[in-house]
């Protein structure tokens, strides 16, 4: 033996080290968690909840045009782009030609590395931009109008390796 001697106040070190270094992780991840993310998606949210009420009307708008969109992806045979496709069809199922296309792709949530696409019109319904090759979560949105008062509105998440 030593002539080491557990005491009380040993013990109660000990005990509050213990939780002190699970403290000190929390406080290191949550940190770091909310620099990477604080949570806010958009610059004025209290705005955007007053007008609620104009989007949902919107979105009745645009269900009884009755337009549906689809979105794809490839990659260019060289590997350097990244094609991007919108096909728009009426409510009869022909495509939609002559629509002013504007789209962003960014970043789910956090909206980083948002880029703006501009869509041309390859075909009668059928735009094309093109984008880097990224990789990750990205999400496409995209606005299709006709006139200032017949458009639809829609996205699509990616997922890229």
């Amino acid at each position: 033996m030593n002539g080491f001697v557990l005491k009380g106040w040993h013990v109660g070190l000990l005990f509050a080290a213990f939780f002190a270094s699970f403290i000190a992780t929390d406080v290191v991840f949550a940190s770091l968690a909310f620099r990477s993310f604080p949570g806010e998606v958009s610059t004025q949210p209290y705005e955007e909840g007053l007008a609620y009420n104009a989007t949902l009307d919107r979105r009745a708008r645009q269900a009884a045009l009755g337009w549906t969109v689809t979105a794809e992806s490839a990659l260019t045979p060289d590997g350097r782009r990244r094609t991007l496709e919108l096909r728009w069809t009426g409510k009869d199922g022909r495509p939609l030609g002559g629509l002013a296309v504007d789209a962003s792709l960014g970043q789910p949530a956090t909206g980083k590395g948002l880029r703006r696409l501009s869509f041309k019109e390859a075909a009668p319904g059928v735009y094309r931009a093109d984008a880097p090759p990224l990789h990750g979560y990205w999400t496409l949105q995209f606005t299709g109008r006709r006139d200032p008062a017949t458009s639809f509105e829609g996205g699509r998440r990616f997922v890229w390796p």
